[in-house]
């Protein structure tokens, strides 16, 4: 497999955080070692050129405020491993990380008989909400990356037909 390293002449790893990020699937692409050009505590932005392609991005350090123009052909972002899921917190049941319970990891859930209320068991990706279906990398334990999230939502699709057929 090749990594980032082998295939691009600059690379420019730019982070929000202080430190170079330590998470695994992150890890899987990037070599810290490959980075001659590390810049901590930034973001960037693109520049207001709308219908153009990238050709630079605005770096901005959140420390010192100052901005710095770089050129730029490919952008890769990687957003982290966090799921968005705080405003569903009154709404599914969710393990202490904030993923989405769905499926036999519902029925595992010490809420699962005041939660479901059908005689049914829930669907792989159905959430403790009847009717309501998770899919991608918010859902406990579900395969990570975009194209394992585009499978998990076609899944979804099925799921929710058969739920509807149910009513």
């Amino acid at each position: 497999m090749s990594t980032i390293g082998t295939v691009c002449v600059t690379i420019r790893a730019v982070f929000k955080s202080h430190s170079f990020p330590s998470t695994l699937a992150l890890q899987l692409y990037l070599q810290p070692s490959a980075y001659p050009s590390r810049h901590s505590n930034n973001y960037f932005r693109r520049p207001e050129r709308p219908y153009r392609p990238f050709e630079n991005i605005i770096l901005k350090d959140l420390s010192t405020g100052e901005e710095r123009v770089l050129p730029t052909k490919v952008l890769f972002v990687y957003i982290g491993t966090r799921p968005g899921t705080g405003w569903l917190d009154d709404l599914v049941l969710k393990n202490e990380k904030g993923y989405i319970l769905s499926g036999g990891d519902v029925m595992k859930s010490p809420f699962y008989n005041t939660t479901w209320k059908l005689q049914r068991a829930p669907f792989l990706p159905e959430t403790s909400v009847p009717g309501i279906f998770a899919a991608g990398d918010v859902r406990l334990d579900a395969m990570t990356g975009i194209s394992a999230a585009k499978g998990e939502g076609s899944m979804v699709v099925r799921f929710v037909r058969k739920y509807l057929q149910e009513m």
